[in-house]
């Protein structure tokens, strides 16, 4: 009967210390911080813009002058008549008809008065965010301070437990 209870607590004291080995390989750790990490953002923006501008054509003229006279009922032209034109007007044409009306065209050349263009601009912005984690020491709250010396206290109360435990066996061994 003695060895029957020999070996259970043989058994419980075996139990007891690989307890107490999972116990001490059991242990806090931080976690790791994460790594930095680099984010870059481009930003290509594309501008048209329409301009316009108005052409100022300066002032022009044109002059002609001649002395009629009338030959036997007809209106004609008498000297060679004076004519003046500019660069974008051409000399004025005249012609007496049968009627004897007078006419007269001046005729000019075509000018581009409003002029209007496109322009396109491109602005490309790159943006880099770079996360970095540091870490901050802080300092233990009554909590976790507690923890740690009811953890000794358990520690030693097993260290103790398991010395009589062996203390026992080698008496009852011997």
């Amino acid at each position: 009967m003695k060895s029957k209870i020999n070996k259970i607590q043989l058994s419980i004291l075996m139990y007891l210390v690989y307890g107490f080995v999972l116990l001490l390989l059991v242990g806090c750790k931080s976690t790791n911080l994460p790594p930095d990490t680099n984010n870059t953002n481009t930003t290509t923006t594309i501008t048209e813009v329409v301009h316009d501008t108005i052409f100022r054509v300066e002032k022009d003229s044109s002059y002609y002058q001649a002395l009629l006279e009338c030959q036997g009922n007809k209106v004609v032209i008498k000297k060679p008549p004076v004519i003046r034109h500019s660069r974008s007007i051409l000399p004025p044409k005249v012609s007496i008809t049968e009627n004897n009306v007078l006419e007269v065209d001046c005729e000019t050349k075509a000018q581009e008065l409003f002029a209007e263009w496109k322009s396109k601009h491109t602005t490309k912005e790159k943006q880099t965010t770079i996360t970095r984690h540091i870490r901050v020491p802080r300092e233990l709250n009554f909590f976790q301070k507690s923890q740690i010396w009811l953890g000794r206290i358990f520690l030693m109360v097993l260290l103790g437990l398991a010395g009589w435990g062996l203390l026992k066996l080698k008496n009852f061994i011997l």
